[in-house]
């Protein structure tokens, strides 16, 4: 079923629909509310589209359109995900006790200059990404610029690690009134490019970095700034309202249309569309004609690419890619999610999908577990953690997303701490310069 079948048959049927969806928001809320800390949580937003997925599904065996295998074989493999990410958050298995990595005579520069080649590095990456391509907001396909290992990849991988980075650090300049003066008014500047940058990338969720390190910062640092924390759960359904704007604002730029309501109803349909790998791939059993022989290959394929250990010319297609496939003639890279329920039914089948589920769902609760218990004592590995966890949200929606995501950090974060260090050391050896010519005089 393609997205204009999907999206007919929902227009028909649009009660049938809001009763499943109903039935999604009570299972989730009752789930998941003990659970729940925040509306810009990052977390939050893959549950909200974990809970579209299961309306999605819901729907389409109440129209007949899935065998009743599919639907036993979602729940169990939801169930499993979910069993295992509530054990694993919880118990004190594969816990992390992390302090400084290194000592350093002067940590505060240190910290300085990470932050200061993290922000030039992404500066001049974004720019020449501009120059060689031009503006993804108006690109007919972000996805296709990016892909692969060339060197436009390797500019937004760099991206991808320097910006969230030196974007939490930004938050401790901006929040920390002790900060030096200059390095505040750097954050400021930064803060207004990466506004910009972020609504030039024409990603729609795009926005959702700067909340999400927010409320990691503010949660991390909850028991330093308790007063802002409190001020910022208190006021998170406004700011909640606020998030929805920029997506809309980018819709309706994207489609070239000023119609607020266009721009919602647009939205509303990619909240819908969560679900779209399950009415791609159950019905009819599609899933059955996508290659399989390869398990290994598929579920590593990003870090397998990203770390060059096997060419992408000999790894297997998206999941993704595969079903678009099968409804559109496009060479097009792009397609739903490979959501842990569909990815595991084919490489692994019905049993050991929903062993695959329980796996991928320890690694989930395992990270969120991490984040709640950091300590905060070092501001970069307070990064690295909210980092792990904001990539670590989308383990659920697509886990090789996820992997590709750790491989992108592996390969691009000895380059910032070796600029970084860099800096560092031509700072240090300065000051032993200047510490001699007074000794001398």
């Amino acid at each position: 079923m393609d997205y204009f079948d999907f999206f007919l048959l929902l227009n028909d049927q649009t009660t049938n629909y809001l009763c499943c969806l109903a039935i999604a928001i009570i299972v989730y809320t009752v789930v998941f509310r003990k659970t729940f800390l925040s509306l810009l949580d990052p977390f939050t937003f893959p549950l909200i589209g974990s809970g579209f997925g299961l309306s999605v599904v819901l729907f389409l065996y109440n129209q007949q359109e899935i065998a009743p295998l599919c639907l036993l074989s979602y729940l169990l493999t939801q169930t499993a995900f979910w069993s295992a990410f509530f054990i694993f958050q919880s118990t004190k298995l594969f816990s992390l006790h992390l302090t400084k990595p290194f000592r350093l005579k002067d940590e505060k520069q240190f910290i300085k200059y990470f932050f200061l080649a993290g922000v030039l590095l992404d500066i001049i990456c974004q720019l020449l990404f501009y120059a060689l391509l031009g503006f993804p907001l108006f690109m007919d396909s972000r996805l296709d610029a990016t892909s692969g290992g060339g060197g436009i990849g390797l500019i937004s991988r760099i991206i991808d690690v320097c910006r969230p980075i030196s974007a939490f650090i930004m938050l401790t300049y901006l929040i920390d009134k002790q900060a030096l003066g200059i390095l505040r008014k750097i954050s400021r500047y930064y803060a207004g490019y990466l506004c910009i940058a972020l609504f030039l990338s024409g990603s729609k969720s795009s926005i959702l970095l700067i909340t999400s390190l927010l409320f990691s910062y503010l949660y991390i640092y909850r028991h330093v700034n308790a007063g802002l924390y409190q001020k910022f759960k208190k006021n998170e359904i406004k700011y909640a309202f606020l998030l929805l704007l920029f997506p809309i604002i980018v819709i309706m730029v994207q489609i070239g249309k000023s119609n607020f309501t266009s721009g919602i109803m647009q939205l509303v349909n990619r909240f819908v569309s969560s679900g779209d790998v399950y009415w791609m791939a159950y019905p009819g059993l599609a899933w059955e004609n996508i290659d399989n022989s390869q398990p290994f290959q598929a579920l590593f394929s990003g870090m397998l690419g990203s770390l060059r250990i096997v060419p992408w010319s000999q790894l297997p297609n998206p999941i993704g890619m595969d079903l678009i496939q099968m409804y559109y003639d496009t060479d097009s890279i792009g397609g739903p999610n490979a959501r842990h329920n569909v990815f595991g039914l084919i490489y692994f089948g019905f049993t050991g999908s929903i062993l695959f589920s329980f796996v991928i769902g320890a690694l989930a609760g395992t990270i969120r577990k991490w984040f709640r218990r950091s300590s905060g004592k070092s501001i970069l590995i307070s990064a690295l953690i909210s980092m792990l966890y904001i990539a670590g949200c989308s383990i659920e929606t697509d886990i090789n997303m996820f992997l590709s995501q750790i491989a992108t950090i592996l390969l691009i974060l000895p380059l910032l701490f070796g600029t970084a260090w860099g800096f560092y050391v031509i700072y240090a050896l300065s000051q032993n310069y200047n510490h001699i010519a007074r000794k001398t005089i």
